[in-house]
């Protein structure tokens, strides 16, 4: 791959206004079909199933060539955005992104009103497209890695690695999964005192179980002693931690697309019942059966 050639500074700026202009430029055509939709039918706070919204904005968009879900998007942004408090120099993207936002119309002020994409993600409590830091990074990993099968690959790949494998060892519950696979039938050992053979590091040496601390068995590797094991958590916390995971990580990813403005009381009412409510029953559940 070639290295990046360096680049005039005067042309860049130029480059980066002439980009800026034109980001403002499709802002304000994304707003103007918002603005649209809501003079054909003003937000409806008694719901839109009922006044026809969804058919009017489906035959609006096939007749001007864009996607009713694009449409939708624009004026949901439009609702959350009136026009007294919209400013030039915010992209359509970032006023998206901050739309779920109570405190947005403070919030966009933040940056000088100079906001990237990754920042108003963070803002928003959205993963950034560009993760920095190790938590970013992990969670993005974890995005993409949906089936078990592609997981398994990926953990088996990185294993290879010797710092990798001793890291996870390390940790109590990480060893209890790995018992746990062991006994639904896993072909390898992993077990305390083991060495374990693995021809395809080049290293095949025969696995050998050290009885006693400090005990040397014949033809294996000389090992330390063996110190006092923690007690692992049980396996049903492990399997609980890893629910709360699994949900938090979905959640982030459905938020983001929930036209929460256009929601009517009925639907409003019913998510507070049906998720609210079951959500935090669950939660003080749960709390009062660890904690007391």
């Amino acid at each position: 791959m070639g290295s990046v050639p360096e680049i005039d500074p005067i042309k860049w700026d130029g480059w980066v206004a002439r980009g800026r202009e034109l980001v403002r430029s499709e802002t304000d055509i994304q707003f103007e079909l918002g603005d649209l939709t809501l003079e054909m039918i003003k937000a409806q706070p008694s719901g839109f199933e009922d006044h026809g919204v969804h058919d009017l904005l489906a035959r609006y968009a096939e007749a001007v060539g864009l996607a009713p879900s694009t449409l939708a998007g624009y004026r949901h942004v439009a609702i959350r955005w009136p026009r007294e408090t919209r400013t030039a120099n915010v992209s359509f993207t970032i006023y998206k992104v901050l739309s779920s936002l109570e405190d947005r119309f403070t919030r966009i002020n933040q940056y000088g009103g100079v906001w990237t994409v990754n920042e108003a993600m963070r803002a928003a409590g959205q993963k950034p497209k560009y993760p920095v830091s190790a938590q970013e990074r992990v969670d993005h990993v974890r995005d993409f890695l949906h089936e078990d099968s592609d997981a398994a690959h990926v953990v088996m790949d990185v294993l290879r690695r010797p710092q990798v494998a001793e890291e996870v060892m390390r940790d109590p519950s990480s060893r209890h999964i790995l018992r746990t696979a062991e006994k639904h039938g896993l072909d390898y050992l992993v077990g305390d005192g083991v060495v374990v053979d693995d021809d395809e590091m080049g290293e095949p040496w025969a696995a050998t179980t050290i009885d006693e601390p400090g005990q040397e068995a014949s033809g294996a590797r000389p090992t330390a002693p063996v110190a006092a094991r923690e007690q692992d958590p049980p396996r049903e916390v492990l399997e609980l931690i890893g629910v709360c995971t699994t949900f938090y990580s979905r959640i982030q990813r459905m938020l983001p697309e929930l036209h929460v403005a256009d929601y009517d009381t009925n639907t409003r009412a019913m998510l507070s019942a049906g998720v609210g409510h079951r959500f935090w029953s669950s939660i003080i559940s749960v709390w009062s059966a660890v904690f007391g």
